[in-house]
């Protein structure tokens, strides 16, 4: 079935106006430190509508970085056409996410999906 592109259009608006969140999705780039040398900051892509679920009642406990954690998995649901990488993180509400999967395009793409995951 082939839908118009108006009507596309239209589906893609309902979903942006049913995002009640807003995401800064930010990548690590290497910037001047100043002394000549370099270091990794977090530099936001964009800002966007979104959306965050828990996707499981299940939680992660494991070492990370030497230390134990618990990682908490979410749905995120974004604008169609949001920035959006394997190496991205994204900060809403002041709590950064990290992408775990990205959902492959496909036809009628009206909003994007990933997983991501929090450590706590």
């Amino acid at each position: 079935m082939v839908i118009a592109d108006a009507q596309l259009a239209r589906m893609r608006a309902q979903v942006v106006a049913r995002l009640p969140q807003t995401a800064a999705i930010q990548r690590l780039e290497r910037v001047s430190d100043g002394a000549g040398g370099w270091e990794e900051q977090p530099v936001t892509l964009a800002t966007v509508p979104c959306l965050v679920d828990p996707l499981t009642k299940a939680v992660m406990a494991g070492l990370i970085a030497r230390q134990e954690g618990t990682v908490v998995r979410y749905q995120l649901t974004l604008p169609y056409d949001a920035p959006l990488e394997a190496n991205c993180q994204v900060v809403i509400a002041g709590r950064a996410y990290q992408v775990v999967q990205l959902d492959a395009d496909h036809g009628w793409n009206v909003s994007r999906r990933a997983i991501v995951s929090e450590v706590r």
